[in-house]
């Protein structure tokens, strides 16, 4: 397997994990929502290994935006 195809297995099996602390009776959505962090955190990972050369700069635009909208 390739490290992309590990990664987005990875991710999906963290969002599984999420859909189901949202599900369960008792209060899990602290738990839930740490899993759906995770699991963004390791698609990002997962999508940058993909890029040939990967830089910081390709982030600023997207960094500005997200920043922008908070303000």
């Amino acid at each position: 397997f390739s490290a992309y195809s590990v990664l987005i297995m990875a991710g999906l099996i963290f969002s599984l994990g999420g859909d189901i602390a949202l599900m369960l009776p008792h209060d899990r959505f602290v738990m839930g929502l740490g899993s759906f962090l995770i699991a963004q955190i390791i698609y990002t990972f997962a999508f940058i290994s993909r890029v040939a050369e990967f830089s910081i700069l390709l982030l600023l635009p997207l960094i500005a935006y997200g920043i922008w909208m908070f303000f």
